[in-house]
């Protein structure tokens, strides 16, 4: 049977660029959720008072390496023009924006 699991990050900097750590035991996490047939993981990144953006466990290995003898990775999220938020990682950057409509409603549908 399917399952979910939401990894909530917060990060209380600036208002328009957050950092995300990633410590190996987080990676482990996602990686055996994804392996996982029928789980699903999200990572909720929450830029302070400002706003929530959620990724899906495939999104975030784009921008982070699945190699959990690494030490800690990095997520940054940063306003680009307007209310879209670009997001980028140790192994890249996402190349669209992550819609601020797409939490909690996604969670919902997915």
């Amino acid at each position: 049977m399917g399952g979910r699991r939401l990894l909530a990050k917060y990060a209380s900097a600036s208002s328009s660029a957050w950092g995300f750590t990633f410590r190996p035991e987080d990676v482990r996490t996602l990686v055996a959720d994804h392996a996982s047939a029928g789980f699903f993981s999200y990572l909720c990144l929450i830029c302070g008072s400002d706003s929530i953006r959620v990724l899906r466990s495939d999104e975030a290995f784009d921008l982070l390496s699945t190699d959990v003898r690494q030490k800690s990775q990095t997520i940054r999220v940063r306003r680009s023009y307007g209310c879209c938020l670009r997001v980028s990682g140790s192994e890249g950057q996402l190349d669209r924006t992550v819609p601020a409509n797409r939490f909690p409603s996604f969670l919902a549908k997915n």
